[in-house]
């Protein structure tokens, strides 16, 4: 297969707004060498779709429905008749010249996979506050924008079809784990718009998240759980001091430290908050502009309510680790 051909996945689950812009978005790309396989899951069918008139490549339109993400893509892949495979999704939407600039990168014939690249977009208030406390104005790589050959792909294994959310990144885990030449577009082609428009969004959006991504990342959940096992033995310690220090002696000793559980609990809390709402925004880029004077406030007190609605996820996971270990 020619590896200047490429197929692009673009999976639609509902109507949307969205869809007029992610066609535009293939409309104006400046390479015209590639197919659009959109696959339709959504439940009662989005109808026609009146902005393909203005693409002049071919389109497929493939039904699948009710599939999760995973699937859907997968069915695009199935249907898909070109050498170099990739995919957008309608809220992370490419610049026009993304295909471009992957047929250049691909002229490296031992290429396999180039990553996509891409930043956050935010529009109103809410979506400010949640994009510092995730991507902030740092670039990320991401599935969307990925393109990667047919023959690595087979390899990779294709998409994890039974979860809601989760399933890119489990397979950009995965394909790290191959050896493959892998390698991440250096500019940033795709704009995200995807934050949640308001708080209750918001608050239901990560707790779906949290409770489909523990039944895949397994990795990340070790690494929670062992966390979770370091600083319980860190409070143990800290709790026993007033009593192996002192000798049991307490009060009257020198190593005897008063208010103990309250100095370990709020200076672990400030820690946290401030790690939320300023460090870790700074490292992701947030401008200072934004987060001084008061929003910084509003950024570690919504990153705690948000953390606070993955618990059930988290926890979930960590059983799940733990009954596969019995």
């Amino acid at each position: 297969m020619d590896k200047k051909q490429i197929s692009v996945i673009l999976p639609i689950h509902k109507k949307s707004s969205f869809i007029h812009k992610g066609i535009a978005s293939l409309a104006d790309q400046t390479y015209k060498n590639f197919q659009l396989i959109i696959v339709d899951s959504s439940i009662d069918g989005i109808g026609e779709i009146k902005d393909l008139n203005n693409l002049h490549q071919e389109i497929k339109i493939v039904r699948a429905k009710g599939a999760f993400p995973g699937e859907a893509r997968n069915k695009g892949i199935e249907n898909s008749d070109f050498g170099l495979i990739s995919f957008i999704d309608l809220k992370t939407l490419p610049g026009s010249d993304w295909l471009e600039d992957a047929s250049k990168h691909f002229e490296d014939q031992s290429l396999e996979v180039l990553l996509g690249n891409g930043r956050g977009i935010a529009s109103n208030y809410n979506q400010r506050l949640i994009k510092a406390l995730t991507y902030g104005n740092k670039s990320f790589k991401c599935l969307p924008g990925t393109i990667i050959t047919r023959e690595a792909l087979k390899k990779s294994g294709f998409f994890v079809k039974a979860i809601r959310a989760g399933e890119d990144i489990e397979w950009i885990s995965r394909l790290n784990t191959l050896s493959l030449n892998i390698k991440i577009f250096e500019k940033s082609h795709i704009s995200y718009y995807g934050f949640p428009e308001t708080f209750a969004e918001a608050i239901n959006k990560w707790y779906l998240y949290s409770i489909e991504n523990s039944k895949i990342n397994i990795l990340t959940s070790q690494k929670v759980m062992y966390s979770y096992v370091c600083l319980l033995g860190f409070l143990y310690f800290i709790y026993s001091w007033n009593f192996v220090f002192t000798f049991g002696q307490w009060d009257r000793s020198n190593a005897f430290i008063p208010n103990l559980n309250s100095i370990v609990w709020n200076s672990l809390f400030l820690i946290y908050f401030l790690a939320r709402s300023l460090i870790i925004p700074f490292l992701k880029k947030e401008y200072l502009l934004f987060l001084f004077p008061f929003n910084w406030l509003l950024v570690g007190a919504y990153g705690f309510l948000l953390d606070l609605i993955k618990i059930p996820g988290r926890l979930s996971g960590l059983i799940r680790i733990l009954r596969s270990k019995n």
